[in-house]
C-alpha cells in the first residue's frame, strides 16, 4: 500500500498505509495546532482497498525531473558537498523518488547550458594537475552518488553532462563550459577550458576521465541507466562529439532535451550512430487521446523513456487567462495528462530551485538556473518547500503524489486488459471506466474522489480475480 491523502484547496493530510493493512474503513483523530490559536481535534476517515500500490522503484511513470545542489547549499548556506549539504539533499532525492521522479544528473563541466553562474559552480570531477598530465577527483561525485544509492535505489536515469551546445558554423562552444581545476596544495579551485568539439584534443581530454567514470557507474551496477546528456534549441550535438562518445564508450546511449525531440531515435557522428534513451521534448509532444497509456505498455517500450516539458503550463505564475499555473489542480492534473499523450512522464520538473538572495542587491532574490535538463522560467521551480532543516513537502507535491499514484493504477487496469488475464463483466466493466475516464479528462472535467474510489475498487477487483 502506499501513502493515502484527501486533496483539497484547503489542507492535505498524508498517511502511510502498512502493506499489511486490511481492506476496510479507518477512523481516527489529528490534533491541529499553531501558535496563538487553540488546539483542534479533527475526525479523519481512512478507507484502505485491497490493491498494493508497486514500490515507487517499480513506477511505471518516469518523471525527469532536475536536482539543484547548488539551490541546496546556497540557500541554507552550507558548504558544497559536506555532510549537512548530502543530509540537507538527500530529503529532496527520497521526496521525489517516492513520486517516480528519479533523474539524476552529474555535470561533468561547469555553468553547463546556462549563463547564469549560480548553475554547476563546480564540476562534481575535479581535475589535478600531477607531472604534466591530469589526475580526477572523485571524491565529491563518490559522496553524491553514495546518497542518491542511499536515499533512492538506482537513478533513472543517470545523465552525464559534459558539454553545452556547439556553433554549427565555428565549431566553438556556444557557451562557456570549463570543468574544475583543483589545486591540492591550496585546495583553490579555479576554471579549466576544455578543447573545441570533437577531435582528437578532446577525445585526449575526456577519454581518461570518462574511463574511470565508467567504472564506478558499473560497480555500482548502474550503466544500463546511464545516458550521455545533450540539450540545445532543436539541434542534434556536433557530429565530432557524437564521434568521440563513441569511441570512449561505443554502447553507451544518449539524453535529448530539446523542443523537437521525439520517442527513441539516433544521434549520427562522421563515423558513429548512437541511440537516444531519453527524450524531453516540447513542439513534439503526443497527441492526448482517451487511452494513450496504452503505447506505454507496448513490448519494449518501457527501455525507452519520453516526456513533455508541459512549457509555460505549470510556470509559476498565472494569469487571467490561465490563473491555474503551478496550483494545486494544474500540478495534480499533469501526470494523467502525458498519460494520455503517450508519455512516460513530465519533464522539466524542478524540486528546489528555492529563491536565493542575490548578494549585490539586498531584498532581491534569484533562482539558480537549469537548463541541462530543466528550464526553471518555464515550469516549476519548487515542488518542495524550504523547511528550517530541508526540503518538505507542500500541497502541490502531494497533489502530484496522489495523480502518480492514480496513474499506476490506470496502468495496472490496462495492463490486466492487454494481458487477459482478466475476462468476462469484470473486463467490460473496466474498459468502460478507462474509456469514460479519458473522455472526461479530455473535457477538462477530472474523475474527483467519487471515480477515484471506483478506480481503486476495480483495481481491488482485479487483484482478487488474479491472486495478484
Amino acid at each position: 500500500m502506499g501513502p493515502s491523502r484527501s486533496l483539497s484547496s484547503r489542507s492535505v493530510l498524508t498517511v502511510q498505509v502498512p502493506a499489511d493493512a486490511k481492506p476496510g474503513k479507518y477512523t481516527g483523530s489529528v490534533v491541529v495546532s499553531a501558535d496563538g490559536l487553540a488546539e483542534k481535534n479533527l475526525p479523519v476517515e481512512l478507507e484502505v482497498f485491497g490493491w498494493a500500490l508497486p514500490s515507487p522503484k517499480d513506477f511505471r511513470m518516469k518523471h525527469t525531473n532536475t536536482f539543484s545542489p547548488d539551490s541546496i547549499a546556497l540557500y541554507y548556506k552550507v558548504p558544497y558537498w559536506s555532510d549537512k549539504h548530502m543530509e540537507l539533499m538527500g530529503k529532496s532525492m527520497k521526496l521525489m523518488a517516492e513520486v517516480g521522479a528519479r533523474q539524476v544528473i552529474v555535470h561533468m563541466a561547469r555553468y553547463t547550458q546556462s549563463r547564469d553562474k549560480f548553475n554547476c559552480r563546480d564540476s562534481m570531477v575535479r581535475w589535478k594537475k600531477h607531472n604534466g598530465s591530469y589526475e580526477y577527483d572523485f571524491s565529491a561525485l563518490e559522496k553524491y552518488l553514495d546518497l542518491v544509492e542511499k536515499t533512492m535505489g538506482s537513478p533513472r536515469p543517470l545523465r552525464i553532462n559534459c558539454w553545452t551546445e556547439a556553433r554549427k558554423k565555428t565549431g566553438t562552444w556556444d557557451r562557456p563550459c570549463p570543468v574544475s581545476l583543483l589545486d591540492p596544495a591550496t585546495g583553490k579551485v579555479t576554471a579549466l577550458d576544455q578543447p573545441a568539439p570533437g577531435g582528437e584534443a578532446c577525445l585526449k581530454f575526456w577519454k581518461p576521465v570518462l574511463t574511470e567514470l565508467r567504472k564506478r557507474i558499473e560497480k555500482r551496477g548502474w550503466w544500463d541507466v546511464t545516458t550521455v546528456g545533450h540539450s540545445s534549441y532543436c539541434y542534434n550535438p556536433n557530429p565530432g562529439l557524437v564521434d568521440v562518445v563513441g569511441r570512449i564508450w561505443p554502447d553507451a546511449r544518449w539524453s535529448y532535451t530539446a523542443h523537437n525531440g521525439k520517442l527513441g531515435g539516433a544521434f549520427k557522428g562522421k563515423e558513429k550512430t548512437m541511440p537516444r534513451a531519453v527524450t524531453v521534448c516540447v513542439w513534439t509532444e503526443g497527441k492526448m487521446t482517451p487511452r494513450g497509456y496504452r503505447e506505454l505498455l507496448k513490448p519494449g517500450r518501457e527501455k525507452l523513456i519520453w516526456n513533455s516539458v508541459c512549457r509555460n503550463r505549470h510556470i509559476d505564475y498565472g494569469s487571467a487567462r490561465n490563473p491555474y499555473r503551478s496550483s494545486v489542480r494544474c500540478i495534480y492534473r499533469l501526470p494523467e495528462e502525458m498519460l494520455l499523450r503517450g508519455h512516460d512522464g513530465l519533464g522539466y520538473l524542478s524540486s528546489e530551485l528555492f529563491p536565493i538572495e542575490n548578494p549585490k542587491r539586498r531584498g532581491r532574490y534569484d533562482r539558480v538556473t537549469i537548463n541541462a535538463g530543466g528550464v526553471a522560467g518555464m515550469s516549476t521551480k519548487s515542488l518542495l518547500a524550504p523547511g528550517k532543516d530541508g526540503p518538505i513537502p507542500t500541497e502541490r507535491y502531494e497533489g502530484f503524489r496522489q495523480s502518480v499514484q492514480e496513474c499506476e493504477a490506470i496502468l495496472y487496469l490496462q495492463g490486466a486488459l492487454e494481458a487477459k488475464s482478466i475476462s468476462g463483466a469484470l473486463a467490460k466493466k473496466i474498459d468502460s471506466y478507462l474509456q469514460i475516464r479519458g473522455e472526461a479528462f479530455l473535457k477538462g472535467i477530472s474523475a474527483g474522489q467519487a471515480g477515484n474510489r471506483e478506480l481503486l475498487r476495480l483495481a481491488a477487483e482485479v487483484a482478487k480475480a488474479t491472486g495478484k
